[in-house]
């Protein structure tokens, strides 16, 4: 501007008032352009040290127009400039306004579009549900009637005569539902032998529902023991031997103790305290488990005993504590798992224990030091026995070797990828005796954007064998499917609320399948993947919002109903097993959440379990659950009571009670004295 271009001449013949005046405008005009800067996006673009803040406020315009005022007396170039200046600002800031007006007018649209199509998803349900009334409704008027049962008044019919009415209802409905399944020949037609080798191939469930449908096969279910083995050990129930001298009895045992515990949430409850920090992962196999921390270490820890078919005797107290713990990592532990022994049975006890890290570090440990089996330790006869040399110290954990150590790191960014992981089931141990050789194939992938999902094949350590590319998202989870469809597929649960998915067969990335999606949430974050889980052709994950997903995998883009919020706040782990037809999951809200599948089922319930701090990991099979939480305990929930076990939580509501009945009449004992006076009278 020329008000302060460097003319001596004309501030020797200005008054020094006038010059000290001059300056103080010029330097609140700088002021004013340098306050502007922060208002230009251009500007800011280009200049990283001026960081934007919206359009400028018209109280500059207004000290622009005043400034421009007074300095018309001194220069009329630099009042004009001024005035444009302020000419500008009230433009830009008129621009903004008109901006928000339209965002907010097309939030307004959006928002009722929504709201629309929520109101007539919900009036389609209302009819749905209408109907469905109506028709339940009409099959326990039916029922009631072939029942001989009064419609008018039901509460009168006596329970000890027969079946209730909801019972009689339901089993019309799945009647006439069986009666709609296309077949492809008559079922009575096959012999006795063709029926029962069909009725081998079935599971528990469909098993259950064919015995419904047909008296022929439930008779022929009832003689044939092998096929009553098969269902309590194939699909890893517990107890793994014959009560009473049957298979069915045992199967019958599981079915009505256990699965019922698990049904009422309903476990003896076993605390670890392994720790120093909190726990991030547990992971189990045979009858050992294993936790690991931030405080950079992995806990080997003993289960209650489940694997042999026969009744441990004496070894349980001595073996359900920590038997041996993993140091070395110099980062908080974020994943482990367990492998090794018979891949195709999961009570087999494991020789390998894996560990890894945010940092990229992968360690594998040998178990082949330590007790894996506690039918073993009970046949040795020096443990727990202090005098014997060289006997176990069951109260000092033993610390288990470190034999390979590698670290996962991407070549091209040098990313960090072996902060989640999974291992192939099945996999054959080799070289080295079991102490670092070959264990299958093992899927990593890390938290950072853009480091992608590699594939190691442990028999030759060193390049991963398939790279998938990065992509702009974190993996949270990763899991391999172990069903007849998926065998050879990695599920990566992502950032950006995206399961995705790759076979691994195609030589080099691997061919992208297709994905899952968690759908629709509000609020900041909650659209995230935190975790996924595989097994029998089937995937579950969990989402920050609090839904779990099961989808399958020949169908992976569509969900097998609809996902339900079975917490309140985000998943941070999930586990599935499809033999089992279970899917237990944690979260932030202190709580685990188990669903059975299939998930169609109309009294499918979630039954929920409490626990003091929230979940970060969690385990399980047929009666055992292993859960890691937000401090330094590790629990174990058995569903198999045992005798003489006591219901806390029972106990205390049936005291408070009884103290509420009691309340103001004085102590039992003082009223039981009344009582005897008053009769002695």
């Amino acid at each position: 501007m020329t008000m302060w271009d460097d003319s001596g001449s004309d501030e020797d013949e200005m008054d020094p008032e006038e010059h000290l005046r001059m300056e103080a405008l010029c330097r609140a005009f700088e002021d004013l352009c340098h306050e502007l800067r922060f208002h230009q996006k251009e500007w800011c673009l280009r200049n990283p040290s001026y960081k934007y803040k919206g359009p400028a406020p018209l109280h500059m315009a207004d000290r622009l127009e005043a400034l421009a005022r007074d300095v018309r007396s001194f220069a009329e170039d630099d009042s004009d400039l001024a005035l444009q200046m302020a000419a500008e600002v009230r433009a830009d800031h008129l621009a903004a306004q008109v901006e928000a007006a339209r965002l907010r007018e097309v939030e307004a649209r959006v928002e009722e579009t929504e709201r629309r199509r929520r109101a007539e998803v919900e009036a389609r349900r209302e009819v749905e549900r209408r109907k469905e009334r109506e028709e339940q409704a009409r099959l326990a008027e039916d029922a009631r009637r072939a029942a001989g049962v009064r419609a008018s008044n039901p509460e009168e019919r006596d329970a000890s005569r027969g079946p209730s009415v909801q019972f009689l209802a339901k089993r019309e409905r799945a009647r006439l539902q069986a009666e709609k399944l296309p077949t492809l020949f008559d079922l009575d037609a096959l012999p006795d032998e063709v029926a029962g080798a069909v009725l081998r191939q079935m599971g528990a469930y469909e098993l259950a529902a064919t015995a419904c449908c047909n008296k022929r096969f439930r008779d022929l279910a009832r003689t044939d023991d092998a096929l009553w083995r098969r269902l309590q050990l194939t699909c890893g129930r517990h107890p793994r031997w014959r009560v009473d001298g049957s298979w069915r009895e045992s199967f019958f045992q599981g079915a009505e103790k256990i699965d019922a515990n698990w049904r009422r949430g309903k476990f003896r409850r076993l605390e670890h305290r392994l720790h120093s920090e909190y726990t991030a992962c547990v992971a189990m196999r045979g009858d050992l488990g294993c936790s690991g921390s931030a405080d950079h270490d992995l806990a080997i820890f003993g289960l209650p005993p489940r694997a042999r078919g026969t009744p441990l005797q004496g070894v349980g107290l001595l073996w359900e504590r920590q038997i041996g713990r993993c140091v070395g990592h110099g980062e908080p532990v974020t994943c482990c798992k367990l492998a090794g022994g018979d891949g195709d049975d999961a009570f087999s006890p494991p020789t390998l224990a894996l560990s890894g890290t945010a940092k990229g570090e992968m360690r594998v440990w040998s178990l082949s030091q330590m007790p894996t089996c506690p039918w073993r330790a009970e046949e040795d006869e020096t443990w727990g026995d202090m005098a014997t040399p060289g006997a176990h110290d069951t109260a000092t954990p033993r610390r288990v070797p470190c034999v390979e150590t590698r670290l996962l790191t991407t070549p091209e960014t040098g990313q960090p990828h072996a902060q989640f992981f999974d291992v192939t089931a099945g996999c054959s141990l080799g070289g080295n005796g079991g102490d670092g050789g070959s264990f299958g194939l093992v899927a990593a992938a890390g938290a950072e954007h853009g480091a992608g999902v590699h594939v190691y094949d442990t028999a030759r350590w060193g390049a991963a064998c398939v790279r998938v590319p990065g992509f702009d998202a974190g993996v949270y989870g990763i899991a391999w499917g172990r069903g007849p469809f998926d065998n050879n597929v990695v599920h990566a649960a992502c950032s950006d609320g995206i399961v995705r998915r790759w076979d691994v067969r195609a030589p080099g990335r691997g061919a992208r399948l297709d994905a899952a999606r968690v759908g629709e949430s509000t609020g900041r974050n909650r659209r995230v993947a935190r975790c996924v889980d595989a097994d029998g052709g089937l995937f579950a994950f969990g989402s920050a919002s609090g839904t779990v997903h099961v989808h399958d995998a020949r169908v992976p883009d569509a969900p097998l109903a609809s996902p339900k919020r079975a917490h309140s706040d985000c998943v941070n782990a999930v586990a599935i097993d499809a033999k089992l037809g279970r899917v237990v999951s944690g979260g932030d809200d202190c709580g685990i959440a188990v669903q059975r599948l299939p998930l169609t089922l109309e009294d499918a319930q979630v039954t929920f379990a409490q626990t003091p701090q929230g979940v970060l990991g969690v385990a399980f099979d047929h009666s055992r659950l292993v859960i890691g939480c937000e401090d330094t305990t590790v629990r174990v929930f058995d569903a198999e009571l045992g005798e003489g076990f006591v219901d806390g939580e029972a106990l205390r509501q049936a005291m408070r009670e009884l103290n509420r009945r009691t309340q103001g009449a004085g102590s039992i004992l003082h009223r039981a004295q009344r009582r005897d006076n008053s009769l002695a009278r």
